[in-house]
């Protein structure tokens, strides 16, 4: 059964983030999408920040605050990434991810922690970078989710990013858009 919407379910509130150190060494933004959450549809926020050491290891965060009337919740994800770099004219790299997240604050549950395992690969064709990944949220109801992105500088420092995360949890199949704009520093 395919559900197709923006829903995000309160165990699958990792969001992938990268952006390859041929774009930016640091760099800093926002992400959103619009979705239901506490049982209305808002628009969700997030900031992030990407780090490369170097042209093959990087560190991800994004911190995302949850308001409601009765509660108030904080959830984050701090990723470590290992990138294998090719010279190959398309493909450009595969990314192996490892991320610690948690959600905090949460009257039902008020520690909520997991990992989350993924591999991504780059590809570039001209200025615009097409991102494929496969990750596993691990849960007690394991989480597999597919996503697809489209990346591309605009001007000198800034960058555009569409995602389409593609969850798999339970019987139950959630698909949900998300934007992103960021500064290269």
């Amino acid at each position: 059964m395919l559900f197709c919407s923006n829903e995000l379910n309160k165990n699958d509130f990792i969001i992938q983030n990268y952006i390859p150190f041929q774009e930016s060494n640091i760099s800093f933004g926002f992400k959103s999408f619009y979705g239901l959450l506490n049982d209305q549809n808002e628009y969700q926020k997030m900031l992030f920040l990407n780090n490369w050491f170097s042209n093959n290891l990087y560190t991800s965060a994004l911190i995302s605050l949850i308001e409601d009337s009765n509660d108030m919740q904080l959830r984050y994800n701090v990723s470590l990434g290992y990138a294998y770099n090719m010279n190959n004219f398309y493909l450009k790299n595969f990314v192996l991810l490892l991320g610690y997240n948690r959600l905090r604050f949460n009257n039902e549950n008020p520690n909520q922690t997991n990992m989350s395992y993924d591999l991504l690969m780059n590809i570039k064709i001209e200025k615009l970078w097409f991102t494929f990944s496969y990750g596993i949220i691990d849960l007690n109801d394991r989480i597999e989710k597919i996503n697809l992105g489209l990346m591309r500088s605009i001007q000198r420092n800034f960058l555009i990013s569409i995602k389409l995360k593609y969850s798999f949890i339970k019987e139950k199949n959630i698909i949900t858009p998300f934007f992103s704009i960021g500064y290269k520093i």
